[in-house]
């Protein structure tokens, strides 16, 4: 049984992709992989900055810690000028 010129590139083109995808393949998977390992291994947590906090958790904690000293600050500082109620003097002078 003899093939045609057409069947026989048909045939060694259809191989060679098949080579060409299975090379790629191999070589990408190798390669994303050895990087990916190398990095996990470098920082395996790298979102993380402490042992259960990201950065985000720990700028959040500090604007609401902030907040709230500024706040209880204030109000120790209209305890300490007794700004914090109205005088208990008499409103009118006494004679």
């Amino acid at each position: 049984m003899r093939r045609s010129a057409r069947q026989i590139v048909s045939s060694c083109s259809v191989a060679s992709i098949a080579v060409l995808g299975i090379t790629a393949v191999a070589l990408t998977a190798g390669g994303c992989q050895s990087t990916q390992l190398e990095g996990i291994r470098a920082d395996p947590s790298p979102v993380e900055v402490s042992e259960t906090e990201r950065w985000d958790d720990i700028k959040n904690q500090m604007t609401v810690t902030s907040d709230t000293n500024l706040r209880l600050m204030w109000s120790d500082m209209g305890r300490l000028w007794l700004f914090d109620r109205p005088s208990r003097l008499a409103p009118a002078p006494m004679r």
